[in-house]
């Protein structure tokens, strides 16, 4: 009589043995990949090696063998961790993006600058965007990298937009509306509504971004976020928010509020540290002054642009210099990480003032003509006007003038600089 599950027994135990035997097999040729043994070479003719008994070579031949393979091994070992303690970023859009990047990388090396055109309307909202330009204007948005070729565009209506943008995102928001939307160069990642007009948006160097809007209780409230857009915590206030800045290297950011006060009008500089949403370790007013922007240049060097001066602070907050240009008006204005350029016109005449990293002044003059932005780049103003742009090279006040259209300008490099009008962006490059 044949009994049934014999045979299958017998299979079963010939597949045990055959699974053994190949996991034996992988011990022994990974034992083979680290053997410091040399390797015997097979001699083929004498006369080629004359030496057939000499290892030195094969001993040379196994050290680099078994360097290799521990660099494999480390190798997968690397891929391996990554994978499990980033698998929730590993998506096909991050993948995308990746090879988004390649590509614009081609384009910013291989600029051919020319003209970039656009849908024409007269409220448009330019910012440069890693390499190329993000515009938003009220049929939607865009992003062209620095050759002009598009890679992204929305038909999102916006009534009043507005762009912020860092070295990996870029936020927009309709000051007339009560969302925010956060892109990259091909896709939106992050979107939020808060049921109350968003007026102003920033980011930090280490991706964090602060949001301002309000509700029914508060004239402002400044939303706190980390790089991966988890809110951390919430600024409620009575006051006016106006301009807002982070410094990532001691982790800080600053409010500017302003308020009625005695009648003449405060500015109001709360410098809050990220690590508790209580924790304010400085207020400064400045009274009389409407400010207009604030920003940090170098090693927690405070700038600080109002109606009537430059205002600029050390890293304890303690004011140290200042320029007055009392009964001027204010046409351009800039702070980054190069300094601090201001504009105004003065008794009919058109002035132009610069400041550096460092808070020493090193330019000071006055121009022909009428100023409408003003950028700084390195040791190179560039001045817009009705006619073109100049840049004035601070180190030794040469000047360089090209003719372009009217439009907005922004600042490519310390070379070249973009005039962006109504349907088109002229590239203007500069002898270097």
């Amino acid at each position: 009589m044949k009994i049934p599950f014999l045979k299958k027994n017998e299979s079963s135990d010939n597949n045990k043995t055959s699974l053994f035997s190949s996991f034996n097999g992988v011990l022994v040729k990974l034992t083979c990949l680290f053997d410091p043994t040399p390797q015997k070479e097979k001699v083929l003719k004498y006369e080629d090696i004359n030496r057939a008994g000499d290892t030195y070579y094969a001993n040379v031949a196994v050290g680099y063998k078994i360097s290799q393979r521990v660099t494999v091994l480390l190798m997968i070992l690397f891929l391996t961790i990554s994978l499990f303690t980033n698998f929730k970023d590993i998506t096909y859009d991050n993948f995308f993006y990746l090879l988004k990047d390649f590509s614009a990388a081609v384009d910013f090396e291989s600029s051919n600058y020319d003209t970039l055109a656009y849908n024409s309307d007269q409220r448009h909202f330019f910012s440069l965007y890693r390499g190329g330009l993000a515009i938003a204007d009220p049929s939607g948005i865009s992003v062209f990298t620095a050759t002009g070729r598009q890679t992204l565009r929305t038909n999102t209506p916006l009534s009043a937009p507005c762009i912020e943008s860092s070295g990996k995102y870029f936020v927009v928001y309709d000051t007339a509306g009560d969302s925010i939307s956060v892109y990259n160069a091909f896709a939106r990642i992050y979107s939020e509504s808060f049921g109350y007009p968003v007026t102003k948006a920033c980011f930090s160097d280490d991706g964090k971004m602060a949001i301002v809007t309000k509700d029914i209780s508060h004239r402002s409230l400044v939303h706190i976020y980390n790089k991966d857009f988890d809110k951390l915590f919430t600024v409620p206030s009575d006051k006016y928010v106006f301009d807002m800045c982070f410094d990532s290297a001691i982790d800080s950011l600053v409010i500017c509020y302003y308020d009625i006060g005695n009648g003449s009008g405060v500015s109001e500089l709360s410098v809050r540290k990220l690590d508790s949403p209580t924790n304010e370790s400085h207020r400064i007013y400045i009274d009389g002054e409407f400010l207009l922007k604030c920003g940090y240049i170098d090693n927690g060097r405070l700038a600080v642009i109002t109606d009537k001066a430059i205002r600029l602070f050390d890293e304890e907050l303690q004011e140290y210099d200042s320029f007055s240009y009392v009964n001027s008006e204010v046409s351009g204005f800039c702070i980054n990480e190069y300094g601090v350029t201001v504009s105004y016109i003065s008794s009919s005449q058109n002035a132009v003032v610069v400041f550096n990293s460092q808070g020493h002044k090193i330019y000071g003059s006055v121009v022909n003509d009428t100023v409408k932005d003003v950028y700084l780049c390195e040791r190179f103003a560039f001045l817009r006007t009705d006619m073109g742009v100049w840049r004035i090279d601070t180190s030794d006040t040469s000047q360089q003038f090209l003719p372009s259209d009217q439009g907005k300008m922004v600042v490519y490099n310390s070379n070249t600089a973009l005039v962006c009008g109504e349907s088109k962006a002229e590239y203007l490059v500069f002898e270097e």
